[in-house]
């Protein structure tokens, strides 16, 4: 009953036992506090979006997104108005190349290449004899 006897009068056992037990006691009061910060925001999220919860936020951010995408497709990247104005740039800018004297680069004709509208020669860029339509 030497370990019995230990415990209860404070031996090294017992002392390493109260130890771990306080140590595990604190790693319990602080995820007890963590849980509780944790619930508070989930409570204060829930009043923000006036009783909807996580289903109500989620249909408002669909909402503003589904609104953005619209706007976009009138008058974004993909309208007629813009692709004509893109499509005018580019030939602007193959305007700017030579048939036979290599011009220098810039970064916006790897679609122009690509295409088949402009190839490498020597240091710089031609144009080929692919006709662009505006």
């Amino acid at each position: 009953m030497k370990n019995g006897t230990a415990l209860s009068h404070g031996g090294s056992t017992g002392g390493k036992l109260e130890r771990l037990l306080a140590h595990h006691q604190q790693i319990v009061a602080a995820l007890q506090t963590a849980l509780a910060l944790l619930n508070g925001e989930a409570v204060a999220k829930k009043a923000e979006t006036n009783g909807h919860g996580v289903l109500g936020a989620a249909l408002t951010l669909d909402a503003a997104r589904r609104q953005t995408l619209s706007k976009t497709k009138q008058s974004g990247y993909g309208s007629r108005v813009s692709q004509k104005a893109r499509r005018q740039a580019s030939a602007r800018l193959l305007a700017t190349f030579d048939q036979h004297k290599p011009k220098p680069g810039i970064r916006a004709i790897a679609p122009l290449v690509i295409n088949g509208y402009l190839k490498k020669q020597g240091d710089g860029w031609v144009r080929t004899g692919k006709a662009f339509t505006v």
